[in-house]
């Protein structure tokens, strides 16, 4: 799940977007604030899979780990 956040901070970066607006919009569609993901958060495959389509429908792209 945080390596999953990491990419997503990678893509806002890269891609030069309002990293506010985005990472809200996503933490809005995957149901959990993306700043509450810490390095030893738990891997919930339910969690990850809803943060992983909520990247994918804001940034337009799948995230690639």
């Amino acid at each position: 799940l945080h390596r999953l956040v990491q990419l997503i901070d990678a893509a806002i970066e890269r891609r030069k977007l309002d990293r506010f607006r985005v990472r809200g919009e996503i933490a809005i569609r995957a149901g959990f604030a993306l700043d509450f993901v810490e390095p030893d958060s738990l891997d919930e495959p339910a969690s990850v899979g809803r943060l992983r389509e909520a990247a994918r429908a804001v940034l337009g792209e799948g995230l690639q780990d």
